[in-house]
């Protein structure tokens, strides 16, 4: 029986795991590669029109501002 994946599904795995090593770059203070990565999954999340994604992305790009002032 083969199993077939949903269209995005793959894409939404990607961009989830971009986002992923957003935060990890993050909060290891590589603010300017974590920016990198939040935009990459940004492109996928709203191509696909992921709208709680994208919303926690913007609000990890939002803690990324914060803490350089």
């Amino acid at each position: 029986k083969r199993l077939e994946k949903s269209p995005g599904k793959a894409d939404m795995e990607k961009a989830d795991t971009i986002a992923d090593l957003g935060r990890l770059e993050m909060r290891q203070g590589h603010y300017t590669e974590a920016e990198k990565l939040f935009e990459e999954s940004l492109r996928i999340y709203e191509t696909h029109k992921v709208i709680q994604e994208i919303a926690a992305v913007r609000n990890d790009q939002g803690s990324i501002y914060l803490s350089l002032g």
